[in-house]
């Protein structure tokens, strides 16, 4: 979420401004359309809170703990300050203490915790806030430190699934730039002295091995450019971030990978918030950023805006075309049933059992792939050096 500035025109006529938190520039305007205002202009204000930022991990272990000491019976204060005691490394420490400080002065836990965005998300101070509202302070983390620990396994499938084929990807390009950069120019010292035109392959290799050789400074520095650019056309152009998420969901493989990943944790967050008793809408709102895609993003935001319309959740799913048949089947079976929160929650181990099959089988398919590809390139050069010899052969021989 970014909090922006909006200036524009009420329907009914009359200025209106003010400020509102959204995902983007468009879902700003969307937001404040609905709510009768015809917006000219909305600029992203800067964020001036709290910019510690601490690991996901650390934050599931410090909320378990959190969990743990309140439960014992320990007053919120207190129970910050033991935590912090036990924190490794000194950002943890700070932002424990600090919230201690702000809660001894009478603030609540989820107030103080709006000091530091960068850690604490919309989403988690709201299921803070309910806790703290209900008298389930201690029973709410718990289940907020159990969510977080399953996205936490969520991410560690994924990264288990890619991280091999990255690895022999990166080796094959560093292989295929020693030899351009060191054999072939070696090689290239013995083709003088055959005096016979080279083939056009060799040549080519010949001419490539060069040109990196001299000008390996402006490769590095158009792919830097060039990595600069795109990320920065993705962070500024809205329709441009949504085109890179879609075309990741359509890749083979890896794209059912992130849609099941980013299912198993949308139905998990949206089961949490709704047990808390968060409101539909409000926790669609904020489930939104927790899909870290752009287009499962929209697809909630849809979501949320035909629900508040008055339409059932799971026919707004089916209509987006985003959510799997699965997750419109349970969320109808939770809503005729009242036991929306249960059925996520299936959903959502369904989801987390099948991304664990999907990365090993990922990683299986992958790895033969990939090799492929490497022993392509690497052969490929090999034997772009060897032909001139092949031919020199076929020649003295004939």
């Amino acid at each position: 979420m970014h909090r922006y500035a909006y200036e524009g025109v009420l329907l009914g006529g009359g200025p209106a401004q003010g400020e509102i938190d959204a995902l983007s520039v468009a879902e700003a305007k969307r937001i404040m359309l609905r709510r009768g205002v015809s917006v000219r202009r909305v600029r992203k204000l800067a964020d001036h809170s709290r910019s510690t930022k601490l690991p996901l991990d650390a934050l599931a272990k410090m909320t378990q703990q959190f969990s743990v000491m309140l439960s014992a019976g320990l007053p919120v204060v207190e129970a910050l300050h033991l935590v912090a005691d036990g924190a490794r490394k000194q950002a943890e420490r700070a932002v424990l203490r600090d919230l201690a400080e702000q809660v001894s002065t009478g603030k609540s836990v989820a107030d103080a915790m709006r000091q530091y965005s960068a850690t604490f998300s919309p989403l988690y101070r709201a299921l803070v806030n309910a806790g703290e509202q209900s008298g389930t302070f201690d029973a709410m983390l718990a289940r907020i430190a159990l969510m977080l620990e399953r996205n936490l396994a969520l991410r560690a499938k994924i990264r288990k699934a890619l991280v091999y084929p990255c690895i022999v990807v990166t080796v094959a390009i560093l292989v295929m730039a020693v030899m351009l950069v060191f054999v072939v120019p070696m090689m290239e010292s013995v083709f003088q002295g055959f005096g016979a035109e080279l083939p056009a392959f060799t040549r080519f290799v010949l001419d490539l091995s060069d040109g990196l050789a001299r000008h390996w400074w402006m490769f590095s520095l158009a792919f830097i450019l060039t990595a600069i650019t795109f990320k920065w056309l993705v962070n500024r152009f809205d329709r441009i971030a949504l085109l890179v998420d879609r075309l990741l969901l359509k890749l083979p493989l890896v794209g059912k990978l992130l849609v099941e990943s980013s299912m198993a944790r949308c139905c998990e967050t949206l089961a949490t918030s709704f047990a808390a008793g968060t409101p539909l809408i409000e926790a669609l709102t904020m489930l939104a950023p927790s899909a870290q895609n752009r287009m499962i993003q929209h697809a909630i935001l849809m979501v949320r805006d035909r629900v508040s319309a008055g339409e059932p959740m799971h026919k707004a799913m089916r209509e987006s075309g985003t959510f799997p048949n699965l997750v419109v089947q349970m969320v109808r079976i939770g809503e005729e049933s009242g036991k929306l929160d249960t059925m996520l929650l299936r959903a959502a181990k369904h989801f987390s059992d099948s991304v664990d099959e999907l990365a090993d089988g990922l990683s299986e398919a992958l790895g033969p792939v990939v090799m492929m590809v490497l022993a392509a390139v690497v052969g490929g050069l090999l034997i772009a050096m060897y032909m001139p010899i092949f031919s020199l052969g076929g020649a003295l021989g004939g």
